[in-house]
């Protein structure tokens, strides 16, 4: 037991036995505070610069958020040291419930590589939105043309094949770090680049020789003839490009392996109040102009059944990574 949770109960227990409730306030206030909520304008912090797709969606969500709650919705773009600014902006702010975080699976990532950053005990997850396939792609002109052939490569010739990425730990260097369990005996080279763009333009310009890519991201290079999709991550095909097979299809095993965004709240937001935001996101999600906005870069609405169907799933996810960054020897920076 937590002996400051014990001591709070007593205190609350001792003035209770010389007052009634109706004068001290205290359970009425809690239940009114809940019963009231939202009482001023609610806060979405985006860990991406401004007109990314998780503001683009945050934005969208506003209107039916307000429509719903009562109280209009400020999105607030705080990207820096891998979303970590803006999970504290929301972990160590007011624990009013007032204010949301914009969660991606990056924020998972975070979490399994610093040790001071403990994603379920300092945020209340609400719900999973959205899920984001991946694509391996390769330059136009690059020898290889299909997935099983590259995977056939990265077996018998280990490290022969290179990849680039963002950096130690990014979603392109999971991608395939989970690709060489998915299929065993599949070895490649990482080469860790400043960022995405430097990665890409590597990856075009034939200094690296493959890359696995969030599909929205890829999609116009693939469009415009300078990358070539070999297989998606997803388990089912993707309808955007439903002529690419998946890479479990072309001898990658179970392979799965997608982005996704969520939102989540203050640790000691109460629970009644979460699952109210719960129901407000599910409903917003159902519009058709926030659908539009997915299916143009791949993605698709996957609203949690129950906050507690999206914590076990973070929870089965940090686990994994945990184990994945501790074999890599990552570590934030």
């Amino acid at each position: 037991m937590n002996p400051l949770i014990s001591r709070r109960q007593g205190l609350a227990w001792a003035l209770a036995s010389l007052a009634p409730a109706s004068v001290l306030g205290l359970p009425g206030r809690a239940q009114a505070t809940t019963a009231a909520w939202p009482t001023k304008p609610l806060r979405i912090v985006v860990p991406y610069p401004a007109g990314g797709t998780p503001d683009m969606l945050a934005r969208q969500l506003g209107p039916s958020l307000q429509s719903q709650l009562g109280q209009p919705v400020v999105v607030e773009a705080k990207p820096g040291a891998s979303g970590l600014i803006a999970a504290r902006m929301v972990s160590k702010g007011a624990s009013d419930a007032h204010n949301f975080m914009s969660l991606s699976s990056g924020i998972v990532t975070l979490s399994a590589m610093n040790p001071k950053f403990d994603l379920l005990a300092e945020l209340k997850p609400v719900t999973r939105l959205t899920t984001s396939p991946f694509v391996c792609v390769v330059a136009t002109g690059s020898r290889i043309q299909s997935m099983g052939e590259l995977i056939e490569v990265g077996r018998r010739k280990p490290g022969s094949l290179t990849y680039g990425s963002a950096g130690p730990g990014s979603p392109a260097h999971l991608a395939v770090e989970y690709l060489a369990d998915a299929v065993g005996n599949f070895k490649a080279l990482h080469v860790p680049y400043k960022g995405a763009v430097e990665s890409i333009n590597a990856l075009i310009g034939g200094q690296i020789d493959f890359s696995i890519l969030v599909l929205g991201a890829a999609m116009p290079l693939i469009a415009s003839g300078k990358l070539r999709a070999l297989a998606t991550s997803s388990a089912r095909r993707v309808p955007l490009i439903p002529q690419v097979p998946t890479i479990a299809e072309s001898g990658g095993g179970r392979y799965a392996f997608e982005s996704w965004g969520g939102m989540a709240m203050h640790a000691d937001t109460p629970d009644d109040i979460a699952e109210r935001a719960l129901v407000a996101f599910r409903n917003a999600m159902g519009s058709e102009e926030i659908k539009r906005l997915l299916a143009s870069t791949g993605s698709y609405p996957s609203v949690s059944r129950s906050r507690a169907e999206f914590t076990a799933e973070l929870e089965a996810e940090l686990a994994s990574q945990r184990q994945i960054v501790k074999r890599l020897g990552l570590r934030a920076v």
